[in-house]
């Protein structure tokens, strides 16, 4: 999937990850309006990979990002800052998201619990996701964020 990313750059003149600009060209805006829905996703993976959307070094924002509809399965998230993004819609089944930042997202509970994991991820109302929790949210995902009272 990967190697799909120069189709999804060189059309949308987004450089490559050597030119200083990508931080200002590859922001929110770029990501809900100017790519289309499938390939925001490629476009997400080929920023974690390059470590650009890290929880603890982020080098762009995807703050806001629209990333609606996007193509996220069998994605590797582990520790990406999706904090205040928009994933209404987008396919996470089989993503990896341990240790990702998904406050203030909006995101599905039945969206989520297609994920392969999430554990230790900060959740969309800032609870940490504990392998406790992540097992009573995969049996209850309606329940969403997982209540940590056992109910």
């Amino acid at each position: 999937m990967l190697g799909q990313v120069p189709a999804l750059v060189i059309p949308y003149r987004i450089p490559s990850v050597f030119y200083p600009e990508l931080d200002r060209i590859c922001d929110q805006d770029t990501l809900s309006t100017q790519i289309p829905g499938p390939r925001k996703g490629i476009l997400v993976q080929f920023l974690h990979h390059s470590k650009l959307i890290t929880r603890e070094e982020a080098i762009i924002s995807l703050e806001l990002a629209d990333l609606t509809r996007s193509d996220l399965s069998g994605a590797n998230l582990t520790g990406a800052d999706l904090s205040h993004s928009n994933l209404n819609l987008a396919d996470l089944y089989d993503a990896d998201l341990s240790r990702a930042d998904l406050y203030r997202s909006v995101l599905g509970g039945e969206q989520l619990a297609k994920a392969k994991t999430a554990i230790g991820a900060r959740t969309p109302d800032g609870k940490t996701m504990t392998q406790e929790l992540w097992r009573i949210f995969r049996e209850n995902p309606w329940e969403f964020p997982p209540s940590t009272d056992g109910t």
